[in-house]
């Protein structure tokens, strides 16, 4: 019998390797197929659990939205933010293959299973964070829910992301479509007044596209994204969280997108529901307007609701599938009753095939606009003096002078005993109203630390309204924030404030002392050269502020005790090592005048770490201090 060549023994062993493999792919995962709906998701059960990839029904063919389809794919996956500790149900990011401990499926605690018309996968996070994601077919596409729980008895912070590989029919470096942006080739970053776009689109080519996909941003029952990011995906594929986009980069090779929904405060068995939708879609213009026409018409302002007096930026996107000479766009704004209110036009000529240009305008909302009232922007473009296409929306007017609810200032106090107090006027002008105001909190790096939202009861009318908050800060920082507020009626956003600023504290006895403590506090570090001046710092800073209480104000003797332990407590456990004096002024000033003095004496004599001695002056007035080590040599004599 002829032996085997070792060539055909190992070409035998990766032909089995290879279709054992794409065997697992099959056997693990779960799918949800409708050829009526035109829609079919593939969801990993095996290993990368969660991570998926989509497909849509084009002429009856089934054709790729993600790569890898029909199989799932661990480079269209998620990201779950929990109080800074980033988790991925994808090995591909680099914080995963550096701690296994960041990969969701070491805490999976149900795999993707078939409920109805959807697709279940639950999580439990270390933190007791249950996290699930669900994929619910729809008509021509997928719904995307993401749900957070907290189940502590704490509050905590959560955020989520989700990297969406994009790939039309065989392209796997599809143009992106943005409203009021144009066709993205390059890295791109959308945030705050720049996210203003209420749908994406993927094509599998630019010029006589047949594939299409479209990601629904803004609609009834979804969820608006905080940032969205057009990226190169062999790059953005190994971050799990924060990725810094490079405008020059191309995302033709391989393009995706990250859908960031930012860190909120989570309240105890609170849930967070996050819904997207990602489905088949039609081109920008049809094919049937020719080589010429307007995709879009776009405003600055997501939800189209304006107020009387304000400054508007507008976009009008034209669509050029072959070079058009002797062109003009010409816009005309309308109000309610047809007569003109605004005109623009542009003899541009749009020379670029295979292009949308973006066209952009601004206005002024009239004043003498009123609630319920609306206007209407109406677009045409023209070709050698004949019209080849128009396009018309309208906007709502959702407050005017004549009923105005809105925001007056905003101001942050310092921080108190009870917190920081925050008060918001508000004004209501010629009728009486009443809403709801929503305050966040927001580091400069998009983390969210505070959200609340109450009533504002009833404002009357011609009268300014203030309400107070305190907001307790879980941990001081020097670093600048951001607050932003809201005002709602009928649950819709009426008005929108924000505020820079940092904490800030109240000048006191306390602080002032503390400036005179520095110095002393150097010396005695150079005389005892070890600790102990720890215990003095805390000495000075406490035994002079007790008498001056107890000299003002007897009753606050017992607050002052109760205050001076913590302060106590916190110099002996934070101050350890360099940079003691800096963390002592912020106990201080977290102190204030409060200082729990004498069982802070109590435990530097039990500790025998030294010894204080209070002499009464024969003025009857001052108090003289001498504070003395182990050793009884006398360290300082001070008079107060």
């Amino acid at each position: 019998m002829q032996k085997m060549r070792p060539v055909s023994i190992r070409l035998m062993i990766i032909s089995i390797l290879i279709l054992s493999d794409f065997a697992i792919a099959g056997y693990c995962s779960e799918e949800l197929m409708d050829v009526e709906k035109g829609a079919h998701v593939v969801v990993g059960e095996c290993r990368n659990i969660g991570t998926f990839s989509l497909g849509g029904y084009y002429d009856g063919i089934w054709e790729r939205l993600t790569y890898f389809y029909p199989d799932p794919w661990e480079g269209t996956f998620l990201s779950i933010y929990v109080n800074g500790r980033i988790y991925s149900n994808s090995a591909n990011p680099t914080s995963v293959r550096l701690d296994r401990s960041n990969l969701m499926d070491l805490y999976v605690e149900k795999p993707p299973h078939r409920i109805d018309n959807k697709i279940s996968t639950r999580w439990r996070l270390p933190e007791n964070v249950v996290v699930e994601e669900i994929f619910e077919l729809m008509e021509n596409g997928t719904r995307i829910y993401i749900k957070i729980t907290n189940r502590n008895y704490r509050s905590i912070t959560v955020g989520a992301r989700l990297n969406i590989d994009t790939m039309l029919g065989e392209n796997d470096g599809a143009p992106i479509y943005i409203p009021g942006d144009g066709l993205r080739s390059d890295e791109t970053e959308y945030h705050g007044s720049d996210l203003n776009f209420r749908y994406w689109k993927a094509y599998n080519k630019e010029e006589n596209a047949t594939v299409i996909a479209s990601g629904v941003l803004y609609g009834e029952g979804l969820t608006y994204p905080d940032k969205f990011l057009v990226t190169d995906w062999k790059r953005s594929m190994y971050s799990s969280w924060d990725y810094e986009i490079d405008p020059e980069r191309t995302i033709l090779g391989d393009s995706s997108v990250l859908i960031y929904y930012n860190p909120r405060v989570l309240k105890p068995n609170e849930t967070r529901a996050i819904v997207t939708v990602y489905k088949n879609g039609g081109p920008v213009l049809p094919f049937s307007k020719g080589p010429l026409g307007i995709a879009d018409i776009v405003s600055d302002d997501v939800r189209g609701e304006y107020v009387p007096g304000k400054n508007v930026t507008m976009s009008v996107d034209v669509v050029t599938r072959d070079i058009e000479n002797d062109t003009n766009l010409f816009i005309e704004v309308v109000d309610r009753e047809g007569n003109t209110i605004y005109t623009y036009n542009t003899t541009e000529d749009f020379l670029e095939p295979d292009t949308v240009t973006p066209v952009r305008f601004n206005l002024e909302i009239p004043e003498r606009f009123t609630t319920n009232d609306s206007f209407e922007v109406i677009a045409s473009i023209f070709s050698g003096g004949k019209r080849i296409d128009q396009k018309r929306k309208r906007f709502s007017i959702v407050q005017s002078e004549k009923s105005s609810f809105r925001l007056e200032d905003v101001r942050v106090g310092r921080v108190g005993k009870r917190g920081v107090p925050i008060e918001v006027d508000i004004r209501s002008i010629r009728m009486e109203n009443k809403g709801e105001l929503g305050l966040e909190i927001i580091l400069k790096d998009g983390k969210i630390i505070y959200d609340s939202m109450t009533s504002t009861g009833t404002v009357p009318p011609d009268k300014v309204k203030t309400l107070t908050f305190t907001w307790m800060p879980e941990e001081l920082t020097s670093e600048s924030m951001i607050l932003k507020v809201s005002l709602y009626r009928d649950f819709k956003k009426v008005d929108e404030l924000s505020r820079e600023f940092s904490l800030s504290f109240p000048p006191s006895e306390s602080a002032a002392l503390n400036e005179s403590i520095a110095p002393l506090a150097e010396k005695e570090k150079k005389i005892l050269g070890d600790n102990s001046y720890l215990f003095i710092i805390a000495i000075i800073l406490s035994i002079p502020l007790m008498i001056i209480l107890l000299l003002l104000n007897p009753s606050t003797r017992e607050k002052s005790i109760e205050a001076g332990l913590r302060l106590y407590a916190e110099i002996e456990e934070r101050s350890r090592g360099k940079g003691y004096i800096s963390k002592i002024n912020t106990l201080v000033k977290r102190s204030g005048i409060d200082a729990r003095i004498l069982k802070s004496i109590k435990k530097i004599k039990e500790r025998r770490l030294g010894d204080v001695e209070i002499e009464k002056m024969r003025d009857g007035e001052n108090i003289k201090l001498i504070i003395k080590n182990n050793s009884r040599s006398e360290l300082k004599n001070c008079i107060v």
